[in-house]
């Protein structure tokens, strides 16, 4: 089976998506014509190509969560990495729901004492395409002090859970690459911080 094309989109607060046609420092050339997040599914087989003179630009603090629903179910795993696990608890990966509703990745984040940061690699799922995955960038914030309080190794699930549920601690965004399970090897990514 060949691969699916990879094609990468952007939503707007409003519930409007675009392809993105590329990106800049300042923002995201897109294709003009607007999507409903069920078009973005079927489009990126397609991937048709779009005249750049016939593009709409887009700042980076425009572009809203690129999730069709923010309340959808959410799971985290732990510990998927062997070099984490050495440097934490010799424990096998788990899996852990993630309660919180997402934020957008321009929203600020408030200050919590024992608050630590992960960038994370999100995977959108789709039931009607098993073969398609939608990527995005996922900033994990986590409490590290309620972790360590509420850690439990017979079961570490729920202290994960609560420890990454607080208001603001998932964000996303700002676009949904969609490919086939091939995209995943091609994906990296780097996170920088600063303090405002």
């Amino acid at each position: 089976m060949p691969a699916i094309p990879c094609a990468r989109y952007c939503c707007l607060a409003a519930g409007e998506w675009f392809r993105v046609i590329g990106s800049s420092d300042a923002g995201v050339e897109v294709d003009p014509r607007e999507l409903s997040a069920e078009a973005v599914w079927r489009e990126a087989a397609a991937n048709e190509s779009t005249d750049a003179s016939e593009s709409r630009f887009l700042k980076w603090e425009e572009l809203d969560v690129p999730l069709p629903h923010r309340g959808a179910r959410c799971w985290g795993y732990a510990l998927t990495y062997p070099e984490h696990r050495r440097e934490t608890v010799d424990q096998l990966p788990f899996r852990f729901l993630k309660q919180g509703s997402v934020t957008s990745h321009w929203d600020a984040i408030d200050y919590r004492d024992f608050l630590d940061f992960e960038l994370e690699i999100g995977l959108l799922m789709h039931a009607e395409t098993p073969d398609r995955f939608g990527y995005f960038l996922a900033n994990d914030l986590t409490d590290r002090g309620l972790q360590v309080e509420h850690y439990n190794a017979r079961d570490p699930a729920p202290g994960f859970t609560l420890a990454k549920n607080f208001p603001g601690s998932l964000r996303a965004g700002p676009l949904l690459a969609i490919g086939d399970a091939s995209l995943w090897t091609e994906i990296t990514a780097s996170l920088e911080w600063r303090v405002v």
